[in-house]
């Protein structure tokens, strides 16, 4: 004789041969031993007599939605439970809810148009979707419940503490400090600001924005000296895992150096009497003001509050 004992049940095994002695645990959903006597092994598989439909992990899950970027107003919400205990006829009711950070419920009921096998999995996709359209994490839970029969087991119909991240778009903001610089002697700062996300490196283009080259810079500051050659400059910034995004680009342009040029129409002339005119060539700039001296060419010079070539 070979004997077992789990809890208040018992087995006695002769000849190949069982009976029972107490009575079945009415809560144990299923209870499997395997049994090897002489040369052979003996499976006991015993199923509760009634149903039970469970969405408590690890039995059931939520296959959608999942984390993300830019999750949308109507995400899909889709739970999978586990029927153990008896079969399911076709035509048996329960009700299935999901609730998100503990708001309302919503709540589905199902029928089942064919027979639902002991140990099968039933896949529910709600037709009321997820608002998740705003960042942020979103905890969700779901219940199923039996309404047209008894559940004997109602501590493992809740799945609880779903969480789902709806990440912000990466934004690549505005990078400003763009303005004109002297050729070659020159230096600065751009900055980045109204981005979302975090700085990946900088990039700058010597060719209008054709070709764009890296550099290691995860700041939202990017310095520039003695430029040469008109230059933009942009960050490019991601969030989480969402795609990158660009800046606005910052323009840096050359002027050349300035230079004084020629004054032409210089004379002699009588002390009591003379007029005429003087004339700026050969300049590179503009003239922002005519200054006069009296001592000769080294000054001290007085503006003459004129603006012009002559």
């Amino acid at each position: 004789m070979f004997e077992t004992k789990i809890k208040k049940f018992r087995l006695k095994f002769v000849n190949s041969e069982f009976k029972n002695v107490n009575n079945f645990v009415k809560n144990s959903h299923m209870i499997k031993r395997y049994l090897m006597a002489g040369s052979f092994l003996l499976l006991t598989h015993f199923n509760n007599f009634g149903q039970d439909l469970a969405l408590q992990s690890p039995f059931g899950s939520f296959s959608a939605p999942v984390t993300g970027c830019s999750l949308t107003s109507t995400e899909t919400v889709t739970v999978n439970m586990v029927a153990f205990g008896m079969d399911l006829p076709a035509g048996t009711t329960f009700d299935v809810q999901y609730s998100i950070n503990g708001g309302p419920a919503v709540v589905e009921t199902v029928t089942l148009a064919s027979i639902l096998l002991a140990n099968s999995t039933y896949t529910h996709t709600f037709t009321t979707p997820a608002d998740l359209s705003l960042a942020g994490v979103y905890d969700f839970d779901a219940t199923v419940t039996l309404t047209s029969m008894a559940d004997i087991n109602s501590s493992n119909n809740t799945y609880s503490n779903y969480m789902v991240t709806s990440y912000a778009a990466s934004v690549g903001g505005t990078v400003s400090g763009g303005t004109n610089v002297c050729n070659g002697s020159n230096s600065g700062n751009v900055t980045l600001s109204g981005h979302t996300g975090t700085v990946l490196n900088w990039e700058y283009s010597t060719d209008g924005g054709t070709t764009w080259l890296n550099l290691s810079n995860t700041t939202t500051s990017q310095s520039y000296l003695n430029l040469t050659v008109a230059t933009l400059y942009r960050a490019v910034v991601q969030n989480a895992t969402c795609a990158t995004a660009t800046s606005t680009q910052a323009s840096m342009t050359i002027d050349a150096m300035s230079v004084g040029g020629t004054i032409t129409g210089a004379t002699n002339v009588c002390v009591t009497g003379n007029s005429g005119t003087l004339t700026s060539t050969g300049k590179t700039g503009v003239v922002l003001d005519w200054e006069s001296s009296t001592t000769g060419v080294g000054g001290p010079y007085s503006s003459l509050g004129h603006a012009g070539n002559t």
